[in-house]
């Protein structure tokens, strides 16, 4: 057998230094740097994460104002409302409005015929009244501007305009058949069903 010379002896002892740096490297070093990396890259997303919940925040105020804003239009759409509780009442309500608007501009009332209340929301109801009126067609415009002019918000959903004087054109009367319709808050037993979640 050979003698193991010096030179052996300190590449066999560098082989030896390097193959157990080697294992506490692969097993301790390297697992610890990947967990390093994976920790740097989660604090990346938590700090995303963060700024995301610090701008909510801070838009708490604009939100909170719009809210308030939107909650004072509808306080004061809601004054245009019916202010009659009762499906009836409210119908009748509505009738006698468009009765003494149009008696106001002149306008000749027919017939008119109250249509049943229908919810529209959990909150509201559309009363509807049918009406056939006759008159002058200033009249008629007189009538219309005083519906948008009034306390009350109402709606014309349908109208027909037809001619009295068929062969006198000079004549500038009309008979106008048109539905309105205005709202009111719903009785609680006749409120639209919440939808299930």
């Amino acid at each position: 057998m050979k003698a193991v010379s010096t030179r052996e002896k300190k590449l066999l002892v560098a082989g030896g230094i390097a193959a157990v740096l080697y294992l506490f490297c692969n097993s301790l070093i390297f697992p610890y740097w990947d967990k390093l990396s994976e920790a740097a890259g989660s604090i990346d997303i938590q700090t995303k994460r963060l700024l995301n919940y610090q701008k909510i925040l801070l838009g708490q105020d604009t939100v909170k104002a719009a809210l308030n804003e939107a909650q004072r239009q509808v306080s004061t759409a809601e004054k245009g409302l019916l202010t009659s509780k009762t499906d009836s009442l409210a119908a009748a309500e509505f009738q006698g409005l468009v009765k003494q608007l149009s008696s106001a501009q002149a306008l000749n009332v027919v017939r008119t015929e109250a249509l049943p209340v229908k919810p529209v929301s959990p909150e509201y109801g559309k009363v509807a009244v049918r009406m056939e009126v006759s008159g002058s067609i200033s009249s008629l415009v007189d009538f219309l501007a005083s519906l948008d002019a009034g306390e009350r918000i109402i709606c014309v959903e349908e109208m027909r305009i037809s001619p009295t004087h068929i062969n006198a054109p000079k004549k500038k009367d009309v008979r106008v058949t048109m539905t309105l319709s205005a709202l009111k808050n719903l009785e609680p037993s006749l409120a639209l069903p919440a939808k299930k979640a």
